[in-house]
């Protein structure tokens, strides 16, 4: 219950600094690594999704000095 709540609280803090192609990026990406899970479960590839998790962060970066555009 801590940890949701943590989570709750860091991105009431984050919201303001996020614009929607921000928002956008994110769930591109996500979503992306969400499919590549299940690509996983069904042909049994061995596609490493952990490493592949700061993509969520330079997304940010690449949104906020290129856009998406």
């Amino acid at each position: 219950m801590i940890f949701e709540g943590g989570i709750t609280l860091l991105a009431t803090f984050i919201k303001p600094f996020l614009a929607s192609d921000a928002l956008i990026g994110i769930s591109l990406v996500g979503n992306t690594l969400i499919a590549l899970i299940g690509i996983n479960m069904l042909l049994g590839s061995k596609i490493k999704i952990a490493n592949l998790l700061p993509s969520l962060i330079f997304v940010i970066i690449y949104v906020h000095f290129w856009g998406l555009s």
